[in-house]
């Protein structure tokens, strides 16, 4: 599922001429630049999981609701 994210918005990149973090995540692996990798997938971990934490939190409270 990871997999398709970040491929997915690098498409996304792509198709719109969009410079964005999944472009440079997909190029930088076949050249092997470990920082950029190792950055981007901290990047997308901390989106995760606070993604998580919100979808847990309105869960929880019900307080905290869309409206």
């Amino acid at each position: 599922m990871a997999a398709n994210i970040l491929t997915g918005s690098a498409l996304i990149e792509q198709i719109f001429s969009i410079p964005g973090i999944g472009q440079q995540f997909v190029t930088s692996i076949p050249t092997k630049d470990y920082p950029v990798i190792m950055g981007t997938t901290i990047v997308y971990a901390v989106m995760v999981a606070i993604l998580l934490t919100d979808i847990i939190t309105s869960f929880v409270d019900p307080r905290v609701r869309l409206k």
